[in-house]
């Protein structure tokens, strides 16, 4: 296994992209890279996109009145990404309760080879109508331990908070 404090450009760019970029002028800050809130926004369209591909999507919140409210954020910012650069965002599910999901998305710069930035999130399904925690459905929960099952296939581990966890229920 990779050490997670060395986790690598290489070692994450084996996950499928969800997203891709570039950085431009309208995403730079006068310290002349991309700043913190477009790092954030790249990882949290990738985190959207993930939740849609387990079933969290707009028929979700429609039809079921269901929906993912996020409860916790940890980011890292690993590496500057500067006008030009292109990127992508790669994720990876880590764990789930009955009611929460937590997983990781990567964003790594291309034109560096490096890995830019983590964040790892939890969420919780929400009734949109009770605006409580519900267990997410059979087909959603199938959907997540699919993306679990792959971190078995990796020959590295997430570096991930030691604070942030969904909790089983007894």
């Amino acid at each position: 296994m990779t050490n997670t404090m060395k986790l690598t450009y290489n070692d994450v760019r084996g996950l499928a992209p969800i997203l891709h970029g570039t950085v431009d002028a309208s995403t730079t800050d006068g310290n002349g890279h991309m700043n913190v809130r477009h790092f954030y926004g790249a990882a949290v369209t990738a985190a959207d996109t993930m939740l849609e591909s387990v079933g969290v999507d707009d028929g979700y919140r429609g039809i079921r009145q269901m929906g993912a409210f996020a409860a916790e954020h940890h980011i890292r910012y690993l590496a500057e990404m500067n006008l030009g650069d292109r990127y992508s965002a790669h994720g990876l599910w880590l764990d789930r309760s009955s009611r929460a999901g937590h997983f990781m998305v990567f964003v790594l710069n291309a034109t560096t080879r490096t890995l830019a930035c983590s964040l790892e999130l939890l969420v919780v399904n929400v009734s949109l109508t009770s605006r409580k925690p519900e267990p997410f459905p059979a087909d959603v929960t199938a959907r997540i331990d699919a993306g679990i099952t792959e971190v078995s296939r990796l020959d590295w581990t997430a570096s991930i908070s030691r604070s942030m966890r969904v909790r089983q229920s007894a």
